[in-house]
């Protein structure tokens, strides 16, 4: 096995989580090498060789293919090698500056092991809320950050690492399936929305009115000295630089980095440098202590952000023989826990024959499954200790014996 710099890909994604070698470090030591020869290849090529150009994707007669473009605004570029008018050899695609393939090309098409990232959106009503201010909260770190608000994440993430042939996936590779977490995501989130929920309730019902309304007015009180404070900030380093571009803000941008605690955002979108944003953080981080210390605020961001964190230092996977984007013909699908959960023939990305896994590796069903992965047709459930519980047919999940 290739040896991992850091002691485990947990505190790779605890140092540096928009590393793009988490997903292979953590893959590594979850299944053992794999494409490790071919990574290095994609990472050798240098990204800054060479000039953008434009292509665009040109239907043939059952595919398609990438082509030198003649419009200079396309919005997607290409860099690496060219011949004939298309890519060939090792290369990149950006859309919109952000790489989505990268890899090796023949005539124009995707072939040979190569990378994939797609667009990843985590729509959760409460996460910002929580969120630890300073820290690199997974949803902000584990992808390519690009916008926070109070509904969603947005980034890019490696979605397929394998071979292709003809532009498609076919043969080795592994799928990286985020969208799993999603409904572990959500119970987090509404787990820590009715935690708060509870401890306003408990603190109304320990105040008077004079006391609730005085801890209100302390709590707008240290809010307007918090933004006093970063605003003077700001303005002293401003005269001290004068040559620099910092943006000196509107208060609402710094109402709504307080609100989301999303400082990084705030300090990338007005040009801040590192020393600035080290700074702001430590002024924030004081701010919500203050709120802490005074019981003006519960810190329910570390239960959100503790559950989340152990949630997405595993990824969701599917690694196996691939007959095309979202067709895995055999292979293996792991949980967010980490845990092998199914082993055998797909239909598309649905189980289709094969065994299924209690938690601890012991086989739990072994036989047929519908699209929605439930016992179907024929198959055989056994307990925690190997034993038969039944053996016979099923049908959607259940028992059926006719």
């Amino acid at each position: 096995m290739s040896k991992n710099p850091y002691v485990s890909y947990a505190d790779l994604y605890k140092s540096d989580p928009l590393n793009p070698n988490y997903a292979f470090y953590y893959m590594n030591e979850t299944i053992g090498d794999k494409f490790n020869a071919e990574r290095k290849e994609v990472a050798a090529f240098d990204e800054k060789k060479g000039k953008e150009i434009p292509v665009q994707e040109v239907a043939i007669v059952y595919d398609s293919q990438w082509q030198v473009s003649t419009n200079p605004a396309a919005r997607i570029k290409y860099r690496g090698e060219v011949q004939n008018g298309k890519p060939e050899g090792l290369g990149i695609l950006y859309s919109d500056g952000k790489p989505f393939y990268k890899g090796p090309f023949k005539n124009g098409k995707y072939d040979g092991y190569g990378q994939y990232f797609d667009r990843m959106t985590f729509d959760l009503e409460n996460y910002t809320k929580y969120s630890r201010p300073g820290s690199v909260t997974p949803l902000q770190g584990l992808f390519t950050y690009e916008k926070a608000s109070e509904i969603s994440f947005t980034g890019y993430a490696l979605r397929y690492e394998g071979m292709y042939k003809d532009g498609l996936p076919h043969g080795d590779g592994i799928l990286y399936a985020y969208g799993k977490m999603m409904p572990a995501l959500k119970e987090i989130d509404q787990k820590a929305l009715a935690e708060m929920k509870s401890n306003m309730d408990k603190r109304r019902r320990s105040l008077s009115i004079a006391d609730y309304t005085r801890m209100n007015d302390q709590h707008r009180v240290l809010r307007v000295q918090y933004e006093a404070k970063v605003m003077d900030y700001l303005n002293t380093w401003q005269k001290a630089h004068p040559l620099a571009k910092i943006t000196i803000p509107e208060g609402f941008a710094l109402a709504d980095a307080l609100e989301t605690y999303d400082m990084p955002a705030y300090v990338r979108d007005h040009h801040m440098n590192e020393e600035i944003g080290k700074k702001l953080l430590e002024i924030q981080r004081e701010y919500q202590d203050a709120l802490v210390k005074e019981g003006l605020e519960y810190p329910t961001v570390s239960l959100v952000n503790d559950e989340v964190e152990k949630l997405f230092v595993h990824i969701p996977f599917i690694v196996g023989t691939f007959s095309g984007p979202n067709y895995v013909e055999k292979g293996t699908e792991y949980s967010y826990l980490g845990n092998k959960l199914f082993e055998g023939e797909f239909q598309g990305l649905s189980w289709y024959q094969g065994k299924q896994f209690f938690t601890d590796g012991t086989v739990q069903y072994e036989g047929y499954f519908n699209d929605r992965n439930e016992y179907n047709w024929r198959g055989t459930l056994y307990d925690s200790y190997g034993n038969i519980v039944y053996d016979g047919k099923w049908k959607d999940g259940t028992y059926h014996a006719k």
